[in-house]
């Protein structure tokens, strides 16, 4: 090679491998310092473009897991109602076998009949519970205003919607209880019903006199305006009603099931890209940082070949 004094491709080739050296010595500590294999778009373009959907499903994942959270709280509180409830029906249920006892003179009865109103109201009190604001029961017919579910959206791209029952407390217990005269006929019966709600005023029910059964929350009626058989059927009622919620809790907790290990197969998706590898980078680490050091030094070095010029004019 040619000693020339203007043109140093040495020096330049060091310096290149130097430069690239200590590129990619701070992209190594880099990595290290962060843990993350892709700290710059430029790193995996594609790779960040997939992570970052990714990220944003496990965003929502979360936030879908609280709601399957308080979701599962609603119907075990309202299922604590349901309970006191049934526990108020089998108290009725007991109360008209009392009734019926014929040893017990009207002063007995009445005093049945006393226990009994007072239980009517306990069930009313019992359909306007709340769960954070939100009523328990639907309280009225089913109507855009009343509807009879509460919609739990868990729509995270992956599970779909769950929605819980609200469960009827007029559905499914009271409008179907006909006959106002107390006996059987085909009469339509319209009836008001007052739930103890100003708010929520009179509601209507509407239907065939095909039974002796009464709207159990009418005050004005005694316990000798029902028949054992009601109480049968309302019992009935509240074990479907039970049933029903027992139901969406299960599927509530294998949504959340569901939920849980999507999210860990997506993180470990998401970690197989972003994350690095930290005993791979710190090897590359310590391997450039020789080479940095080195070509360091033989840039020092390849300068120097200039001076052997001035050797050979006599300097």
């Amino acid at each position: 090679m040619s000693i020339v004094l203007n043109s140093n491709t040495t020096a330049a080739t060091a310096a290149f491998h130097l430069n690239n050296a200590h590129s990619n010595m701070e992209k190594a500590l880099v990595r290290l310092s962060s843990g993350k294999r892709i700290n710059n778009p430029s790193d995996d373009a594609g790779g960040l473009a997939v992570s970052y959907k990714i990220q944003s499903v496990l965003s929502r994942t979360e936030a879908t897991k609280n709601n399957i959270k308080n979701g599962i709280s609603f119907l075990q509180v309202q299922d604590g109602a349901l309970k006191v409830l049934g526990d108020v029906l089998d108290r009725m249920a007991e109360l008209k076998s009392f009734y019926n006892d014929v040893s017990k003179n009207s002063m007995d009865r009445e005093n049945y009949n006393f226990e009994f109103t007072e239980l009517q109201r306990q069930l009313v009190l019992t359909g306007k519970e709340k769960f954070n604001g939100v009523s328990l029961f639907s309280t009225g017919p089913s109507s855009a205003a009343n509807p009879p579910f509460t919609i739990i959206t868990t729509e995270d791209g992956i599970s779909g919607v769950v929605s819980i029952n609200r469960q009827g407390m007029y559905d499914n217990f009271f409008s179907s209880k006909f006959g106002a005269d107390g006996t059987n006929g085909t009469a339509t019966v319209t009836r008001n019903i007052s739930f103890g709600s100003t708010s929520t005023g009179a509601l209507t029910e509407t239907g065939t006199d095909s039974d002796n059964q009464q709207n159990l929350l009418d005050t004005t009626l005694s316990l000798g305006n029902f028949s054992v058989a009601d109480f049968v059927d309302y019992i009935q009622s509240l074990a479907n009603v039970r049933a029903v919620n027992g139901g969406q809790m299960s599927r509530l907790n294998f949504s959340q099931q569901m939920l849980e290990e999507n999210q860990i197969n997506l993180e470990a998706a998401n970690g197989r890209i972003m994350d690095a590898d930290m005993a791979q980078e710190s090897t590359r680490f310590a391997k450039y940082n020789v080479l940095t050091q080195a070509g360091a030094a033989m840039v020092s070095q390849a300068n120097s070949l200039s001076q052997l010029a001035l050797a050979l004019l006599g300097n």
